[in-house]
């Protein structure tokens, strides 16, 4: 799943990324959690539009939904009109997992040095409540199945265009750096950019790709 992401690109970076108009509500974060305000970007007839939305379906449900899976996203009741009419992309600069042992959990973080502002594939869910975004997953493959069995789908920038006309998927292939991060980052009302450094006290450190 993807339950806790960083956006920390600027706003200059971001109008650069994708030629969008950001909001004045926009700023870095290095701990996005459900329920916040998230970035999103969406096409609007002429071109693309960035606006901050909710992140997580809640009306008429019992609990947030924040991640759909793309193998079913089109079957799924809740999901298919959101999906089919309201794709978007959601900037990126990496995003958490952890790692579970035994009693131990180990958080790490996903990004990519080759390209600093990813986009994950997401859509938009107008309700009473507001506009909602859900962001999808899929499995995960080795190395990032040692951490978790899903992950965000992340596109290919070339693809992101073919994303937000008709949906399709082209994912992300350049790889991503993984580096174990402070237990900090448990705590959602922690947000600095020392949470995406890597841990420097254990020997068992480690960078993948």
């Amino acid at each position: 799943m993807c339950g806790r992401f960083c956006i920390a690109a600027s706003p200059g970076e971001i109008l650069e990324r994708y030629d969008v108009i950001v909001p004045d509500e926009y700023r870095p974060r290095y701990n996005i959690s459900p329920a916040n305000k998230i970035l999103a970007i969406s096409q609007n007839g002429t071109g693309n539009i960035a606006r901050m939305h909710e992140w997580g379906i809640t009306a008429g449900l019992s609990h947030r939904i924040i991640n759909a899976r793309i193998e079913t996203v089109r079957e799924k009741n809740l999901f298919r009109k959101s999906f089919e009419e309201y794709r978007c992309l959601i900037p990126a600069s990496g995003y958490y997992e952890w790692k579970h042992e035994k009693t131990r959990k180990t958080p790490y973080y996903f990004s990519s040095q080759i390209t600093p502002i990813l986009s994950f594939a997401g859509f938009i869910r107008p309700s009473l409540e507001g506009e909602q975004v859900v962001i999808l997953t899929t499995k995960a493959l080795l190395p990032y199945s040692d951490i978790h069995d899903r992950m965000p789908v992340i596109l290919d920038p070339a693809g992101e265009p073919d994303y937000l006309k008709g949906g399709n998927i082209s994912i992300f292939e350049k790889g991503l750096d993984i580096i174990e991060v402070s237990p900090r980052v448990n705590q959602v009302h922690v947000d600095d950019p020392d949470l995406i450094k890597p841990m420097t006290h254990r020997s068992g450190q480690r960078t993948l790709g």
